[in-house]
């Protein structure tokens, strides 16, 4: 394989990669964003169903906006402190190397 198809190859890969990364990480968001969205459709005839005042429907959206919040700031905390720190660089030299990102010459 001469050096031309290596590189158009590794370009290709890239590109590729890019793209999958740009399409999950746009799903992540619409799906991290879909409870806000239903709790906001299904608000007026949730206040209906459970009789509640403006404030407290107010209320409801004001908590999951904090649970999320502080549900982030554990969850990242707790990523941080349990995560298997020791073989980090061979968990990250094994990933690149699986998805074509070594390079060519290691």
């Amino acid at each position: 394989m001469d050096a031309a198809a290596k590189v158009s190859a590794n370009t290709l890969v890239k590109t590729n990669t890019w793209v999958l990364v740009f399409v999950f990480c746009f799903l992540g968001l619409l799906i991290d964003g879909a409870d806000l969205m239903l709790l906001s459709y299904s608000l007026s005839s949730l206040k209906a169903e459970f009789g509640l005042s403006n404030v407290e429907a107010g209320s409801l959206g004001s908590f999951t906006l904090a649970g999320m919040a502080i549900g982030g700031i554990y969850g990242g905390w707790a990523c941080d402190r349990f995560r298997p720190g020791k073989n980090r660089g061979l968990e990250h030299r094994t990933f690149f190397r699986r998805h074509g990102y070594a390079r060519p010459d290691a």
